[in-house]
């Protein structure tokens, strides 16, 4: 959480030092608000700083000693009734497993109030990143942030819980840049509602109308929708929207393509100005409904066409009064001034948005714009241009009319240098302009000693700029530069591992991401589980398992799921080094695990599935038969309580926890299934055969998705021995060929290949950026990729 100074004097707060059930000792408060006071706190069992919100309503409680007490009898029961629904959310939040949702490690009740005992996030707040920016923020920054908040929302809607208080200093920014939804307003607006307090509720400028309403019956996903695109309208423009009761009277809104202070999307500024419509029915319904517009990519640029040829002010880079169009050159001399005027034909890939292309370097710009226009030109750089072809000898003898075709070839230069146009002639038919008029084209092109030097001056400050803009974007700005990656024939992914672990004696039987990506976390043959420093690749730490050889493995962040031979399954502590539980599925090897909920999955040999409570190793809550449903595999949507199974009979079948409920089965498979995953937000089950290929099947119990049919493509020549769903929208799958695909799942196909030798297992970090493959040979390869497109964009 963001460290913010506490007051110089809080009477109400707890003081420094103050021990809470013997496990956290209060450092200091690092806010107070209308709900309750927030505490950086030790907790020196795991050495580790955490947060913890206190529940004190300022309105109804008084401090008693170092407890808390309703203020009067009069509003007792509003006390109680507050405390019960601030545990509902600690309850709600802990369920929550995603990393841009704040995460909670524990609540409790002590000294009549409760506590929620949440991660510490180092970072400030997004009013703070914004405030440090010292310019509005630019459209790739947002569009990283963006993306998984809205994943975020996405699961908490689907959980039917709100958030109802995103504002800017509700939004965390971690020092590697992600976002973190905090301070979640659904437990004090329903205690605003029950003693019908207003001022609770609202947040001027970022609550919608309905949250003024204190029965709260108009609330959903909207009314989220609309606070996020508030704060998004604050970042864009520098204030925040009209409050949502003024707008009702007199709405003075102004829309954001007209108060923006840089250069954004089109569809980006209409979505937010959808987000903020006063009518509920006219927003954006569900985080799905949005997505689109705000992530939507820039359109096509426009095909190869004729333009007038450009000065020498716009070839180097200058322009003059926007929207003048530049003069056509005569190069032919005045003998041939009736001529036509040459065309000269520009090829797309050296096209810059107009929009972006700056004014000279001593005119007014508004902030950003040339920081945009270095942008456009890495996204825009041309093919490098040919050598310059040789001068021709000259002709002996031209037909009557010939014109000149150029062709102009931009090509972006270093800050070092301005940019450059190299001008190749290509005769039409035979030459057919003298030796002389070619001389006099040339006089034609040359310029006085004056304004030559001014252009000169010109085209330095120019460089100066540009040079001073990259340097700020790439090293003030604290911009990490990415160390050279080599790439493959498309130029998409790598063509060898960033890095190689080496540790296991045999095959690698799984490996996945712990932690938040800080460990790698892998389970082999030789009865080991091994933690590698997701940043660096160093050993951390090897636990031996007494129970032999690992048959099935899970992670769920610093817990480890172990099945082996016997039905045995352990849970494990990663950080500690330590067995939880030990559970018991019949007798024959378990073939798959999987966390799910509070709860943990196990597929037998059998065929038969098992679900387990945690703290409840005796006998399963609930079991499926091999041939009723169950099957030899399984993989779940851990947030989402949903789980897929595979069955002896070629079907895939999805299920919901608790129960569990069988929602829908997929049939018609023509091959058995060797491997199988879900998405993290459940849109998509992914399943590979024997005979190489993989299938892709949507969710169609899903709400607010729309989904591809059921598609099918051969990835691999043999069998598939794993696939894996990653963020968002990304599959990747691995064969018996010695071959690691990665694709797209809209439409499902591949987009690029990887030689990694036999894999056994694979699966993607949590951020998308890299995945993880497990060999036969023992060795885990990291593979470093590009960042993963929004959903709505596949």
């Amino acid at each position: 959480m963001e460290a913010k100074p506490a007051p110089s004097a809080n009477l109400l707060a707890l003081p420094e030092g103050t021990e809470l059930v013997g496990d956290y000792r209060i450092r200091r408060v690092l806010g107070t608000g209308g709900f309750g006071i927030t505490y950086l706190a030790d907790e020196p069992a795991l050495g580790r700083l955490v947060t913890i919100k206190e529940y004190f309503p300022a309105e109804f409680a008084a401090r008693r000693n170092r407890g808390a007490a309703p203020r009067s009898k009069e509003v007792a029961d509003d006390y109680q009734w507050g405390l019960d629904r601030f545990i509902e959310e600690a309850q709600t939040l802990a369920r929550f497993d995603h990393p841009n949702v704040v995460r909670v490690h524990r609540y409790f009740r002590a000294n009549n109030t409760a506590y929620m005992v949440l991660h510490f996030e180092e970072g400030g707040s997004f009013r703070a990143w914004l405030k440090g920016l010292k310019r509005a923020p630019r459209q790739t920054e947002l569009d990283r942030m963006i993306a998984p908040l809205l994943d975020a929302l996405d699961i908490i809607h689907s959980a039917d819980f709100l958030h109802r208080d995103i504002a800017p200093d509700n939004i965390m920014v971690r020092k590697d840049g992600s976002p973190v939804l905090i301070d979640f307003g659904s437990a004090r607006g329903a205690l605003a509602s029950h003693s019908r307090t207003v001022s609770a509720l609202v947040k001027p400028g970022y609550s919608p109308y309905e949250q003024y309403a204190t029965s709260g019956a108009n609330q959903g996903p909207w009314t989220d929708i609309y606070a996020l695109g508030a704060t998004l309208y604050h970042a864009i423009t520098g204030k925040r929207p009209p409050d949502a009761p003024s707008r009702v009277v007199s709405d003075e809104y102004v829309l954001a393509r007209e108060a923006a202070l840089g250069s954004y999307r089109g569809s980006f500024l209409a979505a937010i100005d959808k987000a903020l419509r006063i009518e509920i029915g006219e927003r954006p319904q569900h985080i799905a409904d949005w997505r689109g517009a705000l992530l939507a990519a820039d359109p096509p640029h426009k095909p190869e066409r004729l333009v007038p040829r450009p000065t020498l002010a716009r070839t180097l880079g200058l322009r003059g009064k926007a929207g003048a169009a530049a003069p056509r050159a005569n190069i032919a001399g005045d003998d041939a001034a009736s001529e036509p005027p040459v065309e000269v034909a520009v090829p797309p890939s050296a096209s810059v948005p107009a929009s972006l292309v700056p004014a000279p370097p001593d005119a007014p710009q508004p902030k950003g714009q040339l920081l945009d226009f270095i942008e456009a030109l890495k996204k825009h750089r041309p093919p490098a241009l040919a050598p310059r072809p040789k001068k021709a000898a000259k002709p002996t003898s031209r037909p009557p009319t010939a014109p000149v075709v150029a062709r102009i070839e931009v090509r972006a230069a270093p800050a070092s240098a301005p940019a450059r146009a190299a001008v190749a002639s290509e005769p039409a038919g035979p030459p057919s302009a003298p030796a002389a008029a070619l001389s006099k084209a040339k006089r034609a092109w040359r310029i006085p000693p004056r304004r030559w030097a001014s252009a000169v001056f010109r085209v330095a400050i120019a460089v100066s700029v540009t040079s001073f803009a990259v340097a700020y974007q790439e090293g003030v700005l604290g911009t990490p530069a990415r160390a050279p990656i080599s790439a493959s024939s498309d130029g998409a992914a790598p063509a060898a591992p960033v890095m190689q672990l080496v540790g296991h004696q045999g095959p690698v039987v799984a490996v996945a991401s712990a932690d938040e990506d800080r460990w790698i976390v892998s389970a082999g043959a030789d009865a080991t589980v091994r933690l590698w420093s997701g940043s660096s690749g160093a050993l951390v730490r090897t636990i031996e398992l007494s129970e032999g050889a690992v048959t099935a493995f899970a992670v769920d962040e610093r817990r480890a799921l172990v099945g082996h031979k016997g039905g045995v399954i352990v849970l494990w502590d990663l950080e500690r080094g330590e067995r939880l539980e030990t559970l018991r599925h019949g007798n024959d090897p378990i073939t798959s695990v999987a966390f799910l909920g509070d709860g943990v999955l196990a597929a037998s040999q059998d065929g038969s599935v098992a679900l387990f409570e945690v703290g409840a190793p005796s006998a399963p809550a609930a079991l499926l038969d091999g041939r009723e449903g169950g099957g030899p595999l399984v993989a779940a949507a851990h947030t989402r309580s949903l789980f897929v199974s595979t069955g002896f009979d070629g079907t895939v079948r999805l299920w919901k926890a608790p129960g569990p409920q069988l929602t829908w089965t997929y049939r018609r498979l023509a091959e058995d299934i060797t491997a199988i995953d879900i998405s993290p937000d459940a849109s998509f089950v992914a399943g590979g055969s024997s005979d190489g290929v993989v299938r892709v099947w949507p969710n169609p119990r899903l709400r607010g998705l729309h989904l591809p049919p059921v598609q099918a493509f051969k990835a691999h020549e043999g069998r598939v021995t794993a696939v894996a769903l990653g963020p968002p929208g990304t599959l990747a799958t691995a064969g018996t060929d010695g071959s690691v695909k990665i694709g797209s799942l809209r439409p499902a196909r591949v987009t690029r290949s990887l030689k990694a030798g036999p894999v056994r297992t694979l699966r993607f970090s949590r951020d998308g950026r890299r995945l993880f493959t497990g060999g036969e040979d023992g060795v885990i390869r990291v593979w470093s990729l590009p960042a993963p497109p929004a959903l709505g964009a596949i």
